[in-house]
């Protein structure tokens, strides 16, 4: 069994992924361990079926907030490391950009918990700032203000100064100084700090390459700084200039792309201390990636660095700058949220029917009088062996173009058809089965043989709410079974939603070697549950998803691990109704069942329905209305009765 375990291990990559949150138990059961190896852990399959117990069925999204707390400590643990080891003098400061994840479970665990680094928030746009104003941030928590900004974004960061919070106001543009400028003259009493966003030339890598570099959407040129320096310069505002704030991208995946930047932003901050003393925070921004598909390499989905090996550099290559510009070396910000919030979500869906595009096959016995196109097919399955399997392949497929040419002329019927179509499908099986007992690599020819011949697992669940980035932006997330893992798998499968569209599927699946084409799944009965977990989806999934088909949001659980093991749920909430649902839309749903009855009780009038039938189907359709926009089928208890 403990053989098993470490090929199911394998098979999935956890422990390239899972960063010592995700391991496999005893039982074949995915299991949680909230500090990284340090504590007690869940069992993610008891807790979906206590949680379908209870008639809260999936999708159902768990988190596990001491999952943030544990990344967030390491981060500060890894910078306060490095300024030690390479003896910087100053301090890091970090803030969470509240894109990543709005929630207010994981915001309120970050300050809560960052509280004591006086970690804070970064907002990037009036809605994100009006929230922050409601949370409870310290009076050293920095509450760093980016994104584009109008008079009231602005008058409302100014007004958060005066009530004590720790606000910096990054300038976007020249447009913003002067507009900020004019706003700040009709307020007395404390002011809030700025900064300046720079552009700089150097680029970040992977998919937000662009988010980087001269051509970037945001930030200021070198002439547009030394633009707004002198418009604050006149308007006697320079001393409140106190931070430099760069972005090169999301997910940077190579090392040497942060350091070139840091660098960059070193000599710049270098030159604009020299101009305005006030200068104290470099704010680095964001792109503290996550290793998705655990290659440890520098592929869209992974990072060719770790945390420490991040922290390192960023304090190293900003120390040796300083030392040779000979200023004061300045507090580190930055603005690491994937890093942070990606690992402590988990989807956990069930599957809701397997599809075989080709179907396994039964004993098909060969006649003599059956189409010579259909005998050959069954002649080649019959004597394809491991030295003739690649010719005899390519045998059947020329047999299969024959198939289908007589058949729309008109010469076969629909049962030579299937026979032959039996008989291919069964060679093709065959074939792969060959090509992966083959000395050396398996041949490319046979591997997409092999995805072709993946079956599809309808999941209860909508790509574009949950997981929209696989949609979207092709992002990896890693996927697998949470039990059974002590079964050896056996078939391909790819992963498709229950939603009315064809891009509703995922098709790429992560390997520390190559992406591969379908995930390994055990057989199932449509009958008995199978739940996959997909994993690191606490980054931007929560908050970008798509209501496509009206799918709304899935039921949540928030657990808690106490200091004995236990587990519990710190609060389950209830995912969207249909009434939620169709509200987003801007439709009443009290007038559509004020309808839909005004409907019922005119057929009951012509004598099309009976009271009872309105009755039945007037309730039907209320609780219909307050039910899960998903798939749901109640469960039954011993005696039978639904609950």
């Amino acid at each position: 069994m403990a053989k098993r375990m470490a090929s199911s291990s394998k098979t999935y990559g956890i422990e390239n992924w899972g960063a010592g949150y995700v391991k496999v138990n005893r039982r074949g059961h995915v299991e949680v361990d909230v500090n990284c190896g340090l504590g007690p852990t869940v069992d993610i399959f008891n807790v979906v079926q206590e949680l379908v117990g209870k008639g809260i069925q999936p999708p159902l999204i768990l988190r596990f907030p001491q999952i943030i707390t544990h990344r967030l400590d390491m981060l500060h643990e890894c910078f306060r490391k490095a300024i030690e080891e390479w003896g910087y003098e100053n301090r890091y400061q970090g803030v969470f950009p509240m894109k990543v994840n709005h929630r207010r479970e994981v915001i309120e665990t970050l300050l809560d918990t960052g509280r004591k680094y006086n970690f804070g928030l970064e907002v990037g746009s009036k809605p994100e700032l009006f929230v922050a104003l409601g949370l409870p941030l310290a009076k050293d928590q920095l509450l760093v203000c980016n994104g584009f900004k109008d008079s009231t974004y602005l008058t409302m960061a100014i007004n958060a100064a005066k009530l004590d919070r720790n606000v910096v106001v990054i300038l976007e543009s020249v447009e913003e100084a002067a507009k900020f400028a004019k706003l700040i003259k009709r307020v007395e009493g404390k002011q809030p700090s700025l900064g300046i966003r720079a552009r700089l030339y150097s680029k970040g890598s992977g998919r937000w390459e662009e988010s980087g570099g001269d051509q970037s959407k945001f930030g200021l040129s070198s002439a547009e700084v030394l633009e707004v320096i002198d418009i604050l310069r006149h308007e006697d505002l320079l001393d409140i200039l106190r931070m430099l704030h760069f972005h090169i991208g999301s997910q940077i995946t190579e090392i040497k792309r942060v350091k070139n930047a840091i660098k960059e932003a070193g000599r710049l901050f270098s030159k604009l201390k020299n101009m305005v003393p006030s200068l104290k925070y470099l704010n680095v921004g964001g792109g503290l990636g996550v290793d998705y598909d655990g290659s440890k390499t520098s592929s869209d989905s992974s990072i060719n660095y770790t945390v420490q090996e991040y922290a390192n550099d960023v304090i190293y290559t900003l120390k040796e700058v300083c030392v040779q510009e000979n200023i004061p070396m300045p507090i580190v910000v930055s603005e690491s949220g994937r890093s942070l919030a990606a690992y402590h979500s988990i989807l956990a869906i069930s599957v809701h029917r397997g599809i075989k595009p080709m179907p396994e096959m039964e004993k098909v016995p060969l006649h003599d009088d059956d189409p010579e196109v259909v005998i050959e097919l069954g002649e080649i399955l019959r004597d394809m062996t491991q030295k003739n399997y690649r010719e005899f392949y390519h045998d059947a497929l020329e047999r299969r173009e024959e198939m289908f040419t007589l058949f729309n002329l008109g010469h076969l019927d629909l049962y030579d058809r299937a026979k032959g179509e039996a008989f291919f499908f069964e060679i093709c099986r065959t074939a792969v089965k060959f090509a992966h007992r083959d000395k050396g690599h398996v041949k490319e020819e046979f591997l997409d043989l092999e995805s072709n011949m993946a079956g599809r697992m309808i999941c209860n669940f909508s790509v574009f709410q949950s997981v929209p980035d696989a949609w979207a932006i092709e992002q990896l997330f890693p996927i697998m079974p949470i039990h059974r893992l002590t079964e050896n798998p056996v078939a391909g499968a790819l992963i498709a939603d229950i939603t009315c569209d064809s891009d509703g599927i995922i098709d790429r699946f992560v390997d520390i070697k190559r992406e591969k084409e379908f995930l390994e799944v055990h057989p199932t009965d449509n009958k008995t549950p199978y739940y996959l977990g997909l994993f690191l989806t606490g980054a931007y999934q929560d908050i970008i998803g798509d209501f496509h088909n009206l799918y709304g949001r899935c039921h949540e659980a928030i657990i808690l691990l106490d200091d004995e093991g236990l587990y519990h749920y710190q609060k389950i909430i209830k995912g969207d109704t249909v009434r939620d649902a169709i509200s987003s839309v801007r439709y009443d749903p009290d007038a559509i069942i004020a309808r839909f009855e005004q409907e019922l009780n005119n057929r009951a009038k012509n004598g099309d329905l009976t009271q009872k039938e309105t009755k039945a189907m007037s309730e039907f359709f209320k609780a219909g209305m307050e039910g899960t926009t998903y798939l749901y089928e109640p469960l039954e208890n011993k005696k039978g009765r639904r609950r």
